[in-house]
């Protein structure tokens, strides 16, 4: 068998998510009503993901940050 060398981008799309300093990351611990934010931290290599790590994105300002896509992969 011969593996055939491609880019990412030639075999699906690639989005980048938003970053947020830690100093601007306390402004949304504890938010009750909001999505939660993953970080790099947050993905194990069990493929799991940490939802209650205590940060939450409130709905009011969800528009301002990504949202990956059902069945996304995450590349760190």
């Amino acid at each position: 068998m011969v593996w055939e060398e491609k880019k990412l981008g030639d075999v699906g799309k690639i989005f980048s998510g938003n970053s947020i300093n830690e100093q601007v990351k306390k402004k949304y611990e504890n938010v009750e009503d909001g999505l939660p934010y993953i970080a790099t931290k947050d993905l194990s290599y069990d493929y799991k993901i940490d939802y209650n790590n205590g940060i939450n994105i409130p709905q009011k300002e969800i528009s301002s940050f990504k949202i990956s896509h059902k069945n996304s992969i995450f590349i760190c």
